[in-house]
């Protein structure tokens, strides 16, 4: 019983680390690579020159949230996991 727990225990492990890179990952992406990212439309207008192009990534910042969402639920659920004593059965 401790083996197995001790299996999904790094199993959560692992996938909290993965969340959190990819957590990371898109803040970084956000504040420095989305420039080069968005879209600048060929188009010469004078009088607009910013309404042709993309302002964002639609969508980042919802994803980023659900990552963060999710990473903290891992983590949640590997420390109410260590708070509870290990507990070998007999037989």
């Amino acid at each position: 019983m401790v083996e197995r727990d001790e299996v999904v225990m790094n199993q959560v492990q692992k996938a909290f680390d993965e969340l959190d890179q990819l957590c990371q990952s898109i803040k970084e992406f956000s504040e420095d690579g989305i420039r080069t990212a968005t879209y600048r439309a060929p188009v010469i207008d004078h009088f607009h020159p910013a309404d042709h192009c993309q302002k964002g990534v639609a969508g980042l910042s919802r994803f980023y949230s659900h990552c963060q969402s999710e990473r903290d639920y891992v983590e949640g659920v590997s420390l109410f996991h260590a708070s509870i004593p290990l507990m070998e059965t007999d037989g």
